[in-house]
């Protein structure tokens, strides 16, 4: 348990740090946790593709990356008013 304390305070440092950047910023946050989800994905599938061994890996992840790219292209409408409705709500302060 001792190990845990410092990713639990980490943990809620990077959630405060989120709800005051969705509270000045809301639709680039929306938008930047969904570009950091694909770049992550991404950035996993070139790691396992470059080690030895990891080329099965590489491929599935390089095919999820892509459909969630895709997914989030087709969806941006419906991110683009989730984004809005951030930005009207009564979270951000006036």
């Amino acid at each position: 348990m001792d190990e845990c304390g410092p990713l639990l305070v980490g943990a809620g440092v990077v959630g405060v740090a989120f709800l005051a950047l969705f509270r000045s910023f809301a639709r680039q946050t929306v938008w930047g946790i969904i570009y950091l989800k694909v770049l992550t994905l991404g950035a996993t599938a070139l790691y396992a593709l470059s080690v030895d061994g990891g080329t099965t890996a590489g491929l599935v992840l390089s095919f999820f990356t892509a459909l969630t790219a895709f997914v989030f292209w087709l969806w941006r409408r419906e991110i683009e008013l989730v984004a809005g409705a951030y930005t009207r709500s009564h979270f951000r302060s006036t």
